[in-house]
C-alpha cells in the first residue's frame, strides 16, 4: 500500500499523495495524516484557476504574513487566515484537508481565470455542448459533400483524442491552438477510405462485388478530378483491364478476386490518392476551424459572464516556495450562489438528470458510485446542494466528448476487470490509474482528461500534467496512437530522473492488421526501462465496457479482440520493489480468467465467432462493433 509521491513540474511545487485500504467499490482509501504544522501564504490575491471556466478556491486579502494551519489526522482541524478561525468536525476533516494540502501546495496554475458563479458555469457547459454537437453534424457532412463517403468509424472521437494531445487552446474540450492544423491521423484515416471502404470478406460473390465496387469508384475520383494525364491514363487503364477480366472469367476464387483487388489498389491507390489529397487535407482543415469558431463563441460568452458580475478578466497568481505535500483531488472551492434547477427521476434501474431540456443517464449503481467519490472528494458543498448539477455536467462532458450514438466512443473508454485490478493492487501495490474517468475508475485515486468537471470526483488532472515522484501506476490509455506515444515519453521521463521506486504497468494493443507496429509499441518493447512483457491472447481475455455506467449488467464485459500486451516499466528502485517475478505474472493471468462473466453468459460463446469475423474490420479500438 505504498504511497505515490508527486514530482513538481518546472517552477512548481512537488505533490504527494497516499492510499491504502478499499470501500465497497474499492476506491482507496484516505490513510491518516501525521501531525504537519505548514505556514500558508496569504498574498494579497483573491481569486486563482489552475484550468478555464472551473470553480476556484477563493482568498481572503490578506497581509503578506503567514497563517500557520495545523493537521492532526482525523481530529479537529484549526486554521487561522486572516483572523478568521476555522474549525471543522471530524466527519468533514477530510475534505478540509484536501484542500489545505493543495493550498500549500502552490498548485502550478497554467491558465488563471477568476471565479465564476457556477449557475454561469453551467451555461456556459451547456453551450459547449451545443456547440460540439454541431461539429459532430458537419463533420460527416463534410465527408459526404467532398468525397462522397461515409466518415471512417470513431475517427471524429480520435481526432478529438490526439488533438488534445498537441493543443494549447484554453478550452477544455475543444481544440483552438493546434501545429500541424491538418491532424495526420484523421488525414490517414479519411485516404484509407478512398475510394471505396474496404471490409473483411468471407465470402466469393462479396469479394468480386468488392472488386468492381473499388474499381468503379477509382475511375469515377479520377475523372472527376484534377488529376495529371498519365494519372489519368494509369487508373483508366486498370479499371478497363479488371472489368473485362470480370466479364470473362466466372470459375474464379474467392482468393482470385481478392489477388486482383491488391493489385488494382497497388496499381491505382497512389494516383486516386494524389487526386484527392486537397480534398481531405480541406475536411481537416475545416472541422478544426470550425472547432475554432466555436472556441472564440465560447471565449465571448465567457468574458460577457466576467463582465456582468463585475470580475477582472485575469488575476496574478503569487509565488509560493516549492515544497512536498500530500496530493488530492484537484477541486478547491468555498461557498458560491445557488445552483440552476437540475432535475432528477428514476426509471426503472436508471437515474436521468436533466437540466433545461438535455438529460444525461447513468446506472442507480454508478449514481451512488459519483456520490461516494463525491464524498471523498468534494470540498465546497458540505450540504450536497451542487452535486447533481456538476453530475449533470461530467456526464454531459462525456457524452460530448465521445459522442451520443448507442455505443458511440465506448471503446475508448473501457477498463481493466475487477478481478485484474484487485491482482494489480495485492502483487504490485497499485494503487493509481493513469487514463480514467469518474465512471470507470477503480482507485480513487486517478488522472482524468477533464480536472475541471472530474476534480469534484477525485481526477488528479490529465496524466501529461501529471509528474509522480515515487508509486505503483496502472496505465491503460484510449488506443489513439499520438496519445500512446506522448504517454511512453511521459512515462520514460519520470523513470529516468526519479530516485525513488516508480512503476508503470502499461497495457497496449498489439493489432495484428498494424504494420510496421504501434510506435508506442515498439518503444516500450525497446526501453531500458522494460522489465518485462506479457502478451494476452485475442478472445481470451475481457475488458469492461466503457458505456459500464450505463450498460445491463450481463453486458458489462466484452472479448477483447486483439492481444493486448502487458509491459513493466519500472526504474531500479520500482523493480526491487514491485518487480515482475513469475509467481506474480502467473497470478495476474490468473486474474483474467477470473474475471468478468466467469459466471458464464449463455450470449457469450455466441457473439465470439462474430467478434472473431469483425476484428479485422476494427479501427483502433477496444470494442467490437455491436451487432
Amino acid at each position: 500500500m505504498g504511497d505515490c509521491l508527486s514530482q513538481r513540474s518546472p517552477g512548481a511545487p512537488a505533490l504527494r499523495s497516499s492510499g491504502a485500504g478499499a470501500s465497497s467499490w474499492a476506491l482507496q482509501g484516505l490513510e491518516p495524516m501525521t501531525k504537519i504544522c505548514i505556514p500558508i501564504p496569504t498574498h494579497q490575491w483573491v481569486q486563482v484557476s489552475w484550468v478555464p471556466l472551473c470553480t476556484v478556491l477563493m482568498m481572503t486579502q490578506s497581509n503578506p504574513n503567514t497563517a500557520p494551519v495545523t493537521f492532526s489526522g482525523y481530529g479537529v482541524v484549526s486554521a487561522s487566515v486572516a483572523g478568521t478561525s476555522v474549525g471543522e468536525s471530524a466527519t468533514r476533516v477530510k475534505a478540509y484537508l484536501l484542500k489545505m494540502a493543495l493550498l500549500i501546495s502552490g498548485w502550478p496554475y497554467s491558465f488563471i481565470i477568476p471565479y465564476v458563479d457556477p449557475i454561469a458555469a453551467t451555461k456556459a457547459r451547456r453551450i459547449r455542448s451545443q456547440l460540439i454537437l454541431k461539429l459532430r453534424q458537419h463533420y460527416p457532412e463534410l465527408c459526404q459533400q467532398r468525397e462522397g463517403i461515409e466518415p471512417p468509424r470513431e475517427s471524429f472521437n480520435r481526432w478529438m483524442l490526439e488533438r488534445k494531445v498537441v493543443d494549447k487552446g484554453s478550452d477544455p474540450l475543444l481544440p483552438s491552438n493546434c501545429e500541424p492544423v491538418v491532424s495526420p491521423p484523421l488525414f490517414r484515416e479519411i485516404m484509407n477510405d478512398i475510394p471505396i471502404r474496404l471490409s473483411r470478406i468471407r465470402f466469393r460473390e462479396e469479394a468480386k462485388r468488392l472488386l468492381f465496387k473499388y474499381a468503379e469508384a477509382a475511375r469515377r475520383l479520377i475523372e472527376s478530378r484534377s488529376a495529371s494525364p498519365d494519372s489519368r491514363k494509369v487508373v483508366k487503364w486498370n479499371v478497363e483491364d479488371t472489368f473485362s477480366w470480370l466479364r470473362k472469367d466466372h470459375s474464379a476464387s474467392k482468393e482470385d478476386y481478392m489477388d486482383r483487388l491488391e493489385h488494382l489498389r497497388r496499381q491505382c491507390g497512389p494516383h486516386v490518392s494524389a487526386a484527392a489529397k486537397d480534398a481531405v487535407e480541406g475536411i481537416c482543415s475545416k472541422i478544426y476551424h470550425i472547432s475554432l469558431e466555436y472556441v472564440k463563441r465560447i471565449r465571448e460568452k465567457h468574458l460577457a459572464i466576467l463582465k456582468e458580475n463585475n470580475i477582472p478578466e485575469e488575476v496574478e497568481a503569487p509565488e509560493v516556495e516549492p515544497r512536498l505535500v500530500y496530493c488530492y483531488p484537484v477541486r478547491l472551492a468555498v461557498s458560491a450562489p445557488p445552483m440552476p434547477n437540475v432535475e432528477m427521476h428514476m426509471e426503472n434501474n436508471v437515474v436521468c438528470i436533466r437540466y433545461k431540456g438535455e438529460m444525461v443517464k447513468v446506472s442507480r449503481n454508478y449514481f451512488s458510485k459519483l456520490w461516494l467519490l463525491y464524498c471523498y472528494s468534494c470540498i465546497d458543498d458540505s450540504a450536497f446542494e451542487r452535486f447533481l448539477p456538476r453530475v449533470w455536467c461530467l456526464l454531459r462532458r462525456y457524452q460530448m466528448m465521445f459522442g451520443v450514438g448507442l455505443y458511440e466512443g465506448t471503446g475508448l473508454q473501457g477498463s481493466l476487470p475487477v478481478h485484474v485490478f484487485e491482482a494489480l493492487h495485492r502483487l504490485f501495490g497499485v494503487s493509481f490509474e493513469c487514463f480514467a474517468s469518474p465512471l470507470n475508475c477503480y482507485f480513487r485515486q486517478y488522472c482524468s482528461a477533464f480536472p475541471d468537471t472530474d476534480g469534484y470526483f477525485g481526477s488528479r488532472r490529465p496524466c501529461q500534467d501529471f509528474s509522480p515522484l515515487s508509486g505503483s501506476f496502472e496505465a491503460n490509455p484510449p488506443f489513439c496512437e499520438e496519445l500512446m506515444d506522448a504517454m511512453v515519453s511521459h512515462f520514460e521521463k519520470l523513470l529516468e530522473s526519479s530516485p525513488e521506486p516508480l512503476s508503470f504497468i502499461v497495457f497496449i494493443p498489439e493489432w495484428e492488421w498494424r504494420e510496421p507496429p504501434t510506435p508506442a509499441l515498439t518503444r516500450m518493447e525497446q526501453s531500458l526501462f522494460k522489465r518485462h512483457q506479457l502478451v494476452l491472447p485475442a478472445f481470451e481475455h475481457e475488458y469492461r465496457r466503457g458505456s459500464q455506467h450505463v450498460c445491463k449488467k450481463e453486458e458489462m464485459h466484452y472479448k477483447a479482440v486483439h492481444n493486448t500486451a502487458v509491459l513493466f516499466l519500472q526504474n531500479d528502485p520500482g523493480f526491487a520493489k514491485w518487480g515482475p517475478t513469475p509467481e506474480r505474472l502467473q497470478e495476474l493471468s490468473s486474474a483474467y480468467r477470473q474475471s468478468g462473466r466467469s459466471h458464464g453468459s449463455g450470449s457469450s460463446s455466441s457473439s465470439e465467432n462474430k467478434d472473431r469475423d469483425s476484428s479485422h474490420q476494427q479501427g483502433p479500438s477496444r470494442e467490437p462493433h455491436p451487432t
